[in-house]
């Protein structure tokens, strides 16, 4: 099974894509290839391939035959039942103007826009665009510079000149009441995503910034003041938005918005927000794999924290600081960035900015853990996991991602020693699956796929038996319900 390493699936984006990524697993944990297992259920490898990815809807003969030679008692034939079939296509007589009319934007909104007004022309079209369901900028790939361009000039920009947004078009006035309006729902945004996962509310997002803020930042009258308020309120409803796309795994539309948040919290002049954006990106840059590009952007977001006020801010980019230096191997460096970390989030501050309050102690504790898990430190992954795991907060992906993350800091395996322990580490994940189903978050459910490929060498284990059971049992039933 050596080779190239395997492509991201995303199992949230639909039941067929749920099916595919199962038979992956279930595949790999037999050890056997693509064209291995077509040879056995009388198909080609380029089918397998097809279907894991979800390009292909496959017979249910398919799965049937699949589920036979897999051993899977018939969990593969269930998820095609549960998979709605896809959709018919646009008629070919009918002229996709739509799409050709927004091709270029998932181009464009990878660029730092000249302007103020650049800035919001590129984020309407943007919203503009998803409310077209056949538009190309949401299958958007990730490009792997793309924060490299806009970090610089971030880094080189000076204020913006803005007179309103914009002023004197004699347009809907907009005053504090619309701002607060903003920032209210941006807090009701992000707490249904830390809740429930990205998947959950960005329709919903979506939809809002097309039909209210849309028109704010086009035909608004307001003073200087207001506007940059307005920009703000926008720059962070795109950086929740952006944050969403990563959740979900819509990494290149999530780059994209990151892009344009960021230039809208620099068009706004708020320093704290663009540092707690450019944390968000380092966050992304990290689980792209990207540990230069994660430094980076957290070492300009801890800059920009310490000059716009925010100590909060200072201590997250800090932390992952750390974490760019844990991907890098670097030990030595990440304990001194969690010591940064640790100082400023001592100091106290009058006015803590409403999307930087999360960050508590524990909240750094989390970040720590991660840090820690990627330096493959399993003791110290299991120290600090129970005061992230026993605190009632409401923030469900985060309590699931630490017991994914101290479950397998409990198989065997490099910086494991006599800790290891299968049967514990199945218990940790027992215990989380009835939150499963309704976190729509595709991270926390490849942190729970982790732990399953390192248990497959035990798999006959009664442990992990019961495991596998009860999962197959969650996903088959939480994709029926989807359907």
């Amino acid at each position: 099974m050596a080779g190239r390493s395997l492509r991201e699936l995303t199992p949230l984006v639909s039941g067929l894509h749920r099916l595919g990524a199962e038979l992956r697993y279930r595949r790999v944990t037999r050890e056997l290839s693509q064209i291995q297992l077509g040879r056995l259920i009388h198909h080609s490898g380029a089918l397998v391939s097809k279907v894991e990815k979800a390009e292909r809807r496959p017979g249910v003969e398919f799965c049937r035959l699949a589920d036979e030679v897999l051993e899977t008692s018939g969990v593969l034939t269930r998820l095609w039942h549960a998979a709605a079939p896809p959709p018919a296509p646009a008629s070919a007589s009918t002229p996709d103007i739509a799409v050709a009319a927004t091709d270029d934007i998932a181009e464009v909104s990878l660029r730092w826009a000249d302007d103020v007004s650049g800035v919001i022309e590129v984020v309407c079209r943007m919203w503009r665009s998803e409310m077209d369901r056949r538009s190309l900028l949401v299958s958007s790939a990730w490009a792997s510079t793309g924060f490299v361009g806009p970090l610089h000039a971030w880094l080189a920009c000076r204020p913006d000149v803005v007179t309103g947004v914009p002023a004197g078009r004699g347009g809907r006035l907009v005053g504090q009441a619309e701002v607060d309006a903003l920032w209210a729902m941006g807090v009701s945004f992000s707490d249904a995503d830390n809740l429930l996962g990205g998947a959950y509310a960005r329709s919903t997002l979506v939809h809002y910034l097309d039909a209210t803020v849309r028109p704010l930042l086009l035909h608004g009258d307001c003073t200087e003041r207001v506007g940059r308020e307005v920009m703000a309120a926008a720059a962070r409803l795109c950086d929740i938005c952006a944050f969403m796309c990563f959740d979900s795994d819509r990494h290149g539309l999530a780059q994209r918005y990151f892009v344009q948040a960021l230039r809208l919290a620099q068009a706004s002049g708020d320093r704290a927000l663009a540092a707690h954006i450019l944390g968000d990106m380092s966050v992304h840059a990290h689980h792209r794999g990207d540990a230069d590009q994660a430094l980076a952007l957290a070492t300009a977001g801890y800059e920009a924290a310490l000059r716009g006020g925010s100590p909060a801010d200072a201590a997250r980019c800090a932390a992952l600081q750390g974490r760019a230096h844990a991907l890098r191997g670097d030990a030595a460096a990440a304990a001194k960035s969690r010591l940064l970390a640790e100082q400023a989030l001592d100091v106290e501050a009058s006015d803590v900015p409403a999307w930087i309050r999360f960050f508590t102690p524990v909240a750094l504790t989390f970040q720590a853990q991660y840090t820690a898990a990627d330096l493959g430190q399993c003791r110290e992954v299991q120290r600090l996991a129970p005061a992230v795991i026993d605190t009632i907060d409401g923030r469900q992906r985060r309590k699931v991602l630490s017991t994914a993350m101290l479950a397998h800091s409990y198989l065997p395996g490099p910086g494991a020693g006599t800790d290891a322990d299968v049967d514990h580490a199945c218990e940790l994940l027992i215990d989380v699956l009835p939150a499963l189903p309704s976190l729509t978050s595709a991270r926390v459910h490849e942190r729970v796929d982790k732990v399953r490929r390192g248990l497959i060498p035990y798999r006959d284990r009664a442990s992990v038996r019961q495991f596998e059971g009860l999962y197959e049992h969650m996903l088959v039933t939480a994709a029926a319900g989807s359907s």
